[in-house]
């Protein structure tokens, strides 16, 4: 059963509990292989279901201003997923924003846009984390132990944390058919 794990420290170390090795006091100055393929495992799962867009992940009107001396508007590393809300597309080019409707990457005023922001594991609501912790320590285990039991222990128990998040997900979103817009479009049509 996972632990709930507050830091990286603590998914961690659930990591290493699920192949049966000791826990670690630190992540700093690592040289311990296990804890390093732990961490790699563990950035890239919560990167990997962050793209899917969650409640605390996603900003529907954000703001992007441009740089006043090059009017550059700069990449951050955490956008995941970024569309304009006016229907332009852009993406990143060499560490700044580029306009594919417009061919450019220099901007005169600000732009709003829709993204998806990597949040940190430690930022990130009680049960993402457990649900990450849950995928990581299964995939973690799967590669570096093979057991076939412990693999599907860990399988169930990842489908447990991935339900009790999905109910945290309809608790703070109050998803509702009539809230789409193709439906919207369909009701109002009678």
């Amino acid at each position: 059963m996972i632990i709930t794990p507050n830091t990286t420290l603590d998914a961690i170390n659930e990591m290493l509990a699920s192949i049966g090795e000791a826990p670690v006091d630190t992540l700093e100055e690592v040289e311990n292989v296990d804890v390093m393929n732990c961490k790699r495992i563990l950035d890239s799962v919560l990167q990997e279901i962050q793209e899917e867009q969650w409640s605390f992940n996603y900003h529907p009107q954000y703001t992007l201003t441009p740089d006043t001396q090059t009017g550059y508007i700069y990449w951050s590393p955490t956008f995941l997923r970024l569309k304009g809300t006016d229907g332009k597309v852009y993406q990143e080019r060499s560490g700044v924003l580029f306009s594919l409707t417009d061919n450019t990457s220099t901007f005169t005023s600000p732009i709003t846009v829709s993204v998806v922001i990597l949040v940190p594991f430690e930022d990130c609501p009680t049960a993402f984390k457990r649900y990450v912790t849950a995928r990581a320590s299964r995939l973690f285990s799967s590669r570096y132990l093979g057991d076939g039991q412990v693999t599907q222990e860990l399988y169930e128990e990842e489908q447990r944390a991935r339900a009790r998040f999905y109910s945290y997900e309809i608790d703070m979103t109050h998803p509702s058919m009539a809230n789409n817009s193709e439906i919207q479009q369909l009701m109002n049509r009678g």
